[in-house]
Parts: structure tokens; C-alpha cells; sequence
């Protein structure tokens, strides 16, 4: 009996939400201390389920190897459009739970940046061009400090039992939480530097009149968008 190709897509994708979460799973167990858990149980979804009062301590420092390339810290990958419902509701579920146990995370947000598509595609082994829907299926996706931490299944399972809060207590915020002021907590602003329009004139070196030839150069502050990172929050 032939396949169609709807139900082949459909296969990929379930195939695709399996790895994620044995990915998942297997970071999250070479950075446990090995006499915390007596007992794992590790379900064919990918899924960890741990027994109440096993862990003892936190989790092993993580390797600071990615620290470098701007990957340090709590990083969620998510989409803020709305028409993707069930991606945006999952976005929606990870972010508050992480608002909850006040962790510090930095948002990238997949709808307003493509380097951000182009970034958590080269990470998980896809094709941009043929492989988008596969990418923003699979949101919200969590890294801390370059390791793969799993999705929203993944968070509010550690949640459940009691493991989150361990894996993520270093990057707690001591004070509550409040909204940003300069980006309203989205992480992005309209650039400083060009206001939006990707285009700076070139400055005379001695002062500050525009050149008069109206030399007009790529603003180097922002992405293709003119959006640029809130340094408030970066900070």
C-alpha cells in the first residue's frame, strides 16, 4: 500500500519531535552527577521521568565551550507569530514557566530575524530552504550555554519532577522580574542608530555634517529589518 505524501510529512515530523527529545534527554543525562539518580526511565517519546527525592545536587557545571560564540546563558528559540497557533501557545507555555522560576533567557525570536532561522537550522542539521516547516514545527527549542536542553515537553516534565529548578537555578534572577523598559521584555528594538531604515550616511571625519557627496552606507547596528538587539536586556 503506497504512502501518500501528506502522511510522509506527517512521519518526518514525528520522527524529527523523537530526536529532539532523545537529543534532549541524553545532554541532560552526561551533565548529572551520576550518584544523584538512582532510577531513570527513559520512554520511546524521549521522555524522563525520575523518581521524587533522588536528586541530591544540582547539575555539574556545563561546559563553558560555546561561551565564546555568543551561545552563554539561557537561550529560547521561539516564534512570536500567532498564526502559528500551537508553536506560538508552546512559546507561550515555555517563557511563562521560565517568568515562574525567574530565570534569566534570552529570546530569539525566529519571526523577526532570519539569521535566527539560519542559526537553529545549522544546529539541528536542517535545510532552510526545504526544511522551514520541520524548524518553526519544532518550537520553542531551549539551549543552556550550547547544550541542548529540549523543548516545552522537556521543560514541564523537569518540572514535574522536580529537576528544573536544579538545572537552572544559576541563572535566577534574585530580584523579581520586571518589564523591560526599553523593549517591554520582546528582546529586539527598532535600531538606534539608522531608525529602522538599515541606512547611515557616511560622517565628514572632522565633524559632524553629513558628507556632501551623500555617501549612504549598510547600517551595521541591525539585522535585514532594521531591528536591533535590546542591550538593556543583553546586559
Amino acid at each position: 500500500m503506497a504512502i501518500s505524501t501528506e502522511r510522509c510529512l506527517e512521519m518526518l515530523k514525528e520522527l524529527h519531535q523523537m530526536k529532539l527529545q532523545l537529543d534532549s534527554c541524553s545532554e541532560i543525562l552526561k551533565n548529572l552527577n551520576n550518584c544523584t539518580i538512582k532510577s531513570v526511565m527513559l520512554k520511546r517519546n524521549g521522555s524522563v521521568r525520575g523518581r521524587k527525592n533522588l536528586v541530591k545536587k544540582a547539575l555539574l557545571k556545563l561546559d563553558d565551550r560555546s561561551k565564546n560564540a555568543g551561545n552563554s546563558g539561557v537561550i529560547v528559540y521561539l516564534t512570536s507569530c500567532g498564526v502559528l497557533r500551537r508553536s506560538y501557545d508552546r512559546c507561550k507555555n515555555v517563557t511563562q514557566l521560565l517568568e515562574a522560576f525567574r530565570v534569566k533567557y534570552e529570546i530569539r525570536d525566529l519571526n523577526i530575524s532570519n539569521f535566527h532561522v539560519a542559526e537553529l537550522a545549522e544546529k539541528l542539521k536542517l535545510n532552510v530552504e526545504f526544511q522551514k516547516d520541520l524548524i518553526f514545527d519544532s518550537l520553542p527549542l531551549i539551549y543552556v550555554d550550547g547544550y541542548f536542553l529540549g523543548n516545552e515537553k522537556t521543560i514541564v516534565e523537569l518540572n514535574d519532577v522536580k529537576l528544573l529548578d536544579n538545572i537552572l537555578g544559576k541563572y535566577q534572577n534574585q530580584a523579581p522580574s520586571s518589564v523591560c523598559s526599553e523593549c517591554g521584555n520582546r528582546g529586539y528594538i527598532v535600531c538606534r542608530m539608522c531608525h529602522g531604515s538599515r541606512r547611515r550616511h557616511q560622517q565628514n571625519a572632522t565633524s559632524s555634517v553629513e558628507n556632501p557627496f551623500g555617501l549612504v552606507l549598510r547600517c551595521s547596528s541591525c539585522d535585514e529589518n532594521g531591528i536591533a538587539r535590546c542591550e538593556k536586556c543583553r546586559n
